[in-house]
């Protein structure tokens, strides 16, 4: 059963990672290490929660924590700068240089509250932070070398197991403290304004071709632009992800993505005037040739992919059953529901966007249909590429769709239909 909804019921759950990729229990890739990266490229640019003064490293407290592990033989450091799904006690990490560390986890059952500490090898607490029902717990704090552990317990219940969780590291170099106020960079801004020579250029209409061994191409924008940037392996076995950055020293991040067709990673963005790289690698370093970066500033292009298994068999006439939706619509599904027919009048800039109401961790597909009534798929998410939460359940697109009548499907991870869920459809303002 479905009914009008007031979209503010819509809830967001961000708190201060940037670009985080949709994470969940049912994902083997989830999000991917570029994020990381894109912390220490930018700097810590994330609400700090940490103890103690801004003057200097962090002084310790005189608060131990449990029992140290991480000085025990044997134990394994974890990578610093990445991402990764629940990680054994003790969780250790070794640091070599002043720096700033930030940390930070999402549990994996949104319902059970968990708790982030820093502590040094000797069990003296750096920095604590909790859960909130709206932001993940993260910490950050200025460390000098040594050993350090991580400790993620179920607040108010340090001796029960915690839940499943992801866990993010992200370090940086360590600045002199300043009681001035301190602002974000704007990752959206490019430095450069030309592309290097020994980079491969693309542009509308003019795909460029990359590989392992040379996986950039670089993009010249002239005016600010709603650009679509995606890459195309022709069917190769690699699971590719992209990287936007811009083309200067700094390679400061934009937006990372994969998994829009396939294994095929494709995203629009608005990029300010400038140069930008962007990076195609593969998930487990898996080796790949002869994929083509391609992107369209005209609004004009719309790839035909592969459907889900679970869409494969969808036929036109799917939408004499459905809801009829036209854009600057919004609802809500009470129960079961998993497909919407939204009828676009001409072609343009459209926000889709589903939220639950429930625990469903949601995914949004738009097919279309040949003229055969064989169906494609026209675009994929299965989060929100502005959210900040590690544990993002609400997908949204923003993309360019043309004239006609597109089908959404929603649906969970594994194809099961979507359940108690609002949904709009409205044009993106610019």
């Amino acid at each position: 059963m479905a009914r009008a909804a007031s979209w503010p019921r819509m809830h967001s759950g961000a708190d201060s990672l940037p670009h985080m990729m949709n994470a969940s229990p049912a994902r083997t890739r989830g999000i991917w290490i570029a994020v990381a990266i894109a912390l220490v490229a930018l700097g810590v640019v994330t609400v700090v929660l940490t103890t103690g003064s801004n003057e200097g490293p962090t002084e310790t407290s005189s608060t131990p924590v449990a029992e140290a592990g991480c000085n025990a033989d044997g134990v394994e450091y974890i990578d610093l700068n990445t991402q990764v799904s629940e990680p054994e006690d003790p969780i250790c990490v070794t640091i070599d240089t002043d720096t700033t560390l930030t940390v930070g986890a999402a549990s994996l059952e949104p319902d059970t509250p968990i708790t982030v500490t820093l502590a040094t090898a000797s069990g003296d607490v750096l920095a604590t932070a909790d859960s909130t029902p709206e932001a993940d717990p993260e910490v950050t704090a200025e460390v000098t070398p040594g050993i350090y552990e991580i400790q993620v317990t179920v607040t108010g219940a340090p001796s029960d197991p915690p839940p499943p969780f992801l866990l993010v590291t992200a370090t940086s170099q360590a600045t002199e403290a300043s009681d001035e106020p301190t602002s974000e960079p704007d990752s959206s801004t490019a430095a450069a304004t030309a592309c290097p020579a020994d980079v491969p250029t693309v542009a509308t209409d003019a795909p460029a071709t990359v590989s392992d061994e040379n996986p950039l191409a670089c993009l010249e924008v002239s005016a600010d632009a709603f650009v679509k940037i995606g890459a195309d392996s022709d069917g190769g076995d690699a699971d590719l992800r992209l990287l936007v950055t811009t083309a200067d020293e700094a390679r400061s991040p934009i937006i990372a993505i994969d998994d829009t067709f396939g294994t095929d990673p494709e995203v629009s963005w608005d990029l300010e005037a400038g140069a930008y790289f962007v990076e195609i690698a593969a998930w487990d370093e898996a080796p790949f040739a002869d994929v083509e970066v391609y992107v369209d500033d005209t609004g004009t292009l719309m790839r035909h992919g592969t459907p889900s298994a679970s869409q494969a068999s969808l036929t036109p006439d799917v939408c004499e059953d459905a809801p009829a939706l036209s854009v600057g619509d919004a609802m809500t599904v009470e129960s079961e529901g998993e497909y919407l027919c939204v009828s676009v009048d001409e072609s343009q800039r459209l926000t889709i966007q589903a939220a639950t109401l429930g625990s469903q961790d949601l995914v949004l597909e738009v097919l279309g249909f040949e003229a055969d009534g064989t169906p494609f798929r026209v675009a994929w998410a299965d989060g929100n590429p502005l959210a900040t939460s590690l544990a993002d359940t609400d997908p949204l697109l923003d993309q360019v769709f043309s004239s006609g009548t597109w089908v959404v499907a929603v649906t969970d991870y594994l194809g099961e239909p979507g359940e108690a869920y609002d949904f709009r459809v409205v044009a993106t303002d610019s």
